[in-house]
């Protein structure tokens, strides 16, 4: 469990670094007064290419190989689109006021370190080249995301009786609780703790549904501005 755990954070300090737009929750890399051109600009929110570069640097790292020219240019797509979509909701957040406090950072930024073994976290940051405030600034916006996904989406769905009885009803779920009441021998099939995990499953599975409307809907209230020339430069020929 120990091991998965610090994979599981291994994976989100990458993350949390791969979509490192400066402007989008104050990183402050760059003076927006410098005359430099922005590469994506979604309301009032910017990003330049020289970050953009920078980012993309860090999610070469995280291939096991060296990429060539072609995946090179499609993960370069997909980055674009990624930050785009991050600093929809990021506008979004703002709009709505959706924050985290900096009680609540420090907490989450504990409850990662407390996963790894003793002096592992540092290392991470080193090894991977990575500033720590940097990250955690970067942890800070996925942290406001996931708030403002949980209550304008998540806690507004709800589960019923019928979405029950369809989640049991359909065969590959009864198999797995034939195969459980067998395992128990008799013994009640769903603990309190499994009845919550059901709802939680759920509840996500309808949200994801959800999430595309729900999106497009305020999407439309931010600018989207992608500067050609200098997304050539980015993508080359």
């Amino acid at each position: 469990m120990r091991n998965n755990n610090i994979k599981k954070h291994v994976i989100i300090l990458l993350i949390a670094f791969i979509c490192c737009g400066c402007n989008i929750v104050g990183c402050d890399f760059l003076d927006k007064n410098n005359g430099k051109k922005h590469l994506i600009k979604v309301g009032e929110i910017e990003l330049f290419t020289d970050e953009f570069n920078q980012i993309f640097e860090m999610v070469k790292a995280g291939y096991a190989k060296d990429i060539n020219e072609t995946e090179a240019k499609i993960a370069k797509f997909r980055l674009l689109v990624n930050l785009t979509n991050e600093m929809l909701l990021i506008n979004e957040a703002q709009k709505l006021g959706v924050d985290i406090s900096e009680q609540e950072l420090n907490k989450a930024v504990n409850n990662i370190k407390s996963d790894y073994p003793e002096n592992l976290f540092e290392r991470m940051f080193i090894e991977h080249v990575i500033p720590f405030e940097v990250w955690k600034k970067r942890l800070k916006s996925q942290l406001i995301i996931n708030k403002l996904i949980s209550l304008n989406l998540l806690k507004k769905v709800a589960i019923l009786p019928e979405d029950i009885r369809k989640y049991y009803a359909a065969p590959y779920n009864n198999e797995k609780e034939e195969a459980k009441e067998e395992n128990n021998s008799g013994e009640m099939t769903a603990s309190l703790n499994d009845n919550r995990k059901l709802v939680q499953y759920l509840r996500n599975e309808k949200a994801q549904k959800l999430y595309s409307g729900w999106f497009e809907n305020f999407k439309k209230s931010y600018p989207i501005e992608i500067d050609q020339s200098e997304w050539q430069k980015v993508f080359g020929e």
